[in-house]
């Protein structure tokens, strides 16, 4: 089998991209409406029971002397669980002690990220535009051999088993070829742009944290908290994972780490 030289997959997913434009303050598109009953819970559909797994409800209950605090809540849909309220502040606080408060990114240090991310997409374009000349280079030459064999096979040099047989090996390498090649995608500016965002979301998710209103809360947990395996309320605390490449950058020591992401963001088959 020829090689396919590298492939380059996309450094950033449109998952990603349309979440981070939610989160950054002025972006065009305006926060997803969540409201229930008039109130806005940060937490509403992102956390599943960690004993039965139903999706843990928030409600509002209202105290003696007046005042109002949100609850999350297991309904035990499935029977057996034993899961209690939990205040949703006990959460917050979970988040801000492991995650948030360990947010600390100077400014000088920011702009070296920034720079070197630019610096890393010129490169990365510059790889992808090499790795598909090279790719059509391929595809260019397993045509060519297509067609000699069609020839030598019309002319009676190989018998119809013998052409059919080489005739699909061409054709698998084709195949294999083109497909490498439309994987190709080379970085734009918007792609340094949207990394940059990235970065500069996880550089302040502290603060937008702390100040923001319960939607935006929502939505900067929905854009780092993995979705694939839901985080989970566990008595009165929540286990999660982080998602890519929040995990890298929020529990990095420098911007060593961060710039270091860029680096091992690249993956290459051959």
């Amino acid at each position: 089998m020829c090689s396919i030289g590298r492939r380059y997959p996309p450094i950033i997913d449109k998952e990603l991209f349309d979440i981070v434009q939610d989160v950054l303050q002025g972006k065009a598109r305006p926060p997803m409406k969540l409201g229930y009953k008039g109130i806005d819970y940060i937490f509403r559909g992102l956390i599943r029971c960690g004993t039965c797994g139903c999706t843990i409800t928030p409600e509002t209950h209202k105290t003696t002397n007046g005042n109002k605090h949100t609850y999350l809540r297991c309904f035990h849909l499935k029977g057996g669980c034993k899961q209690g309220l939990v205040k949703e502040e006990v959460i917050l606080n979970q988040l801000e002690h492991e995650i948030f408060s360990n947010i600390k990114v100077p400014e000088e240090a920011l702009k070296e990220i920034k720079t070197g991310i630019k610096a890393y997409v010129a490169k990365e374009s510059d790889n992808v535009k090499i790795a598909k000349k090279n790719l059509a280079i391929q595809l260019t030459t397993l045509k060519t051999r297509e067609e000699v064999l069609d020839n030598k096979f019309l002319d009676g040099d190989f018998s119809k088993e013998k052409y059919e047989s080489m005739s699909a090996k061409i054709k698998k390498e084709q195949a294999e070829v083109q497909e490498a090649f439309d994987k190709q995608e080379v970085p734009d500016s918007e792609t340094a742009k949207t990394m940059i965002d990235i970065v500069e979301i996880a550089a302040s998710a502290g603060n937008l944290m702390r100040g923001s209103c319960p939607i935006r809360k929502r939505v900067l947990l929905g854009l780092i908290l993995t979705n694939q395996d839901s985080p989970k309320l566990n008595g009165v605390s929540l286990c999660y994972s982080l998602k890519k490449p929040f995990d890298k950058l929020l529990l990095s020591k420098g911007c060593k780490t961060w710039l270091g992401w860029l680096g091992s963001n690249q993956r290459h088959t051959d």
